[in-house]
C-alpha cells in the first residue's frame, strides 16, 4: 500500500511489523518521552547512538523491549520499541525486521525529501513575490524622483533666466 504522509508511513510500518513478528511495535519520535523515566533515557540514548538496546542486547537487557534507531545518514526519525515477549528474534524474524526497517527508512527519507522540496518551492515563490514587490516599489519611486530631479536641474541651470511665475510652478510641482 502506498502511504501518504509521515504519520501514515509510521502507522503502516508498525502495523506490518507487529503483524509479521506477532509482537506489539511502537514508534517514538526523537522528541517523544515515556511515562517511564528510564525508558525516556533509553529513547534518548538510542536516538544518539547507532546500536540496538534492550532485551537480548548488551545494554538495558533487563527490559522486555528491544529499541531500534530509525535513521538515515542525515536524519534521525525516531525509535521503534518492539515487545520481545520473552524470546529473541529467530533468524527469519531478524531478516524480516531488517528488510522492513530498511523500507521504512527509505519511505521516511522520500517523505522528508518531498517536504523539503515543497518548502523550497514555497520559499522560491515568496522570493519571487518579494522581488516583484521591490521592482514595483522601485518603479513607483523612480517616476516622481525623475520629475523632481529634472525640475531641480532646470531651476539650477536656467533659474536666473526664468520668470518668477514659472519658477513658482516648478517649486509647487517639486
Amino acid at each position: 500500500k502506498k502511504a501518504t504522509g509521515r504519520q501514515e508511513i509510521i502507522r503502516i510500518a508498525c502495523t506490518q511489523l507487529g503483524d509479521l513478528l506477532k509482537r506489539p511495535v511502537v514508534f517514538f519520535s526523537p522528541d517523544d518521552t515515556s511515562e517511564d523515566q528510564e525508558e525516556t533515557e533509553i529513547l534518548r540514548s538510542v536516538c544518539e547512538g547507532k546500536q540496538q538496546v534492550g532485551a537480548y542486547t548488551g545494554r538495558f537487557s533487563q527490559h522486555p523491549y528491544r529499541y531500534l534507531r530509525i535513521a538515515s545518514d542525515q536524519t534521525v526519525y525516531g525509535v521503534l520499541r518492539i515487545d520481545m515477549k520473552g524470546r529473541s528474534f529467530t533468524e527469519f524474524e531478524n531478516t524480516l525486521l531488517l528488510s522492513i526497517i530498511n523500507e521504512f527508512i527509505l519511505a521516511l527519507n522520500n517523505e522528508h525529501t518531498m517536504q523539503e522540496k515543497a518548502a523550497a518551492e514555497i520559499q522560491a515563490e515568496q522570493e519571487r513575490y518579494r522581488a516583484g514587490l521591490l521592482r514595483s516599489l522601485s518603479h513607483d519611486l523612480r517616476t516622481p524622483l525623475t520629475s523632481i530631479i529634472g525640475n531641480t536641474s532646470n531651476l539650477i541651470s536656467m533659474g536666473s533666466s526664468m520668470e518668477e511665475n514659472d519658477k513658482q510652478t516648478i517649486y509647487e510641482d517639486i
